[in-house]
């Protein structure tokens, strides 16, 4: 079940901005990936979910959840 489908030029804080800061806190490694949450109303993340991730033109990735 889809529960959240966004597009990065939708988010409320733009791609720029998050990993600026994110580099000011923490080393950030080629092939990382950054979770920003989700807006209210989209429900918990529970063990067994998974998590997909697709960037156009680069690929798609799945994480299950323990």
């Amino acid at each position: 079940m889809t529960r959240q489908r966004v597009a990065a030029r939708n988010m409320l804080v733009p791609v720029q901005e998050i990993v600026a800061y994110a580099s000011r806190v923490m080393t950030l490694l080629p092939g990382g990936v950054i979770f920003t949450g989700a807006p209210p109303g989209v429900g918990p993340i529970e063990p067994g979910d998974s998590l997909r991730v697709r960037i156009s033109r680069l690929g798609e990735m799945e994480i299950g959840v323990r």
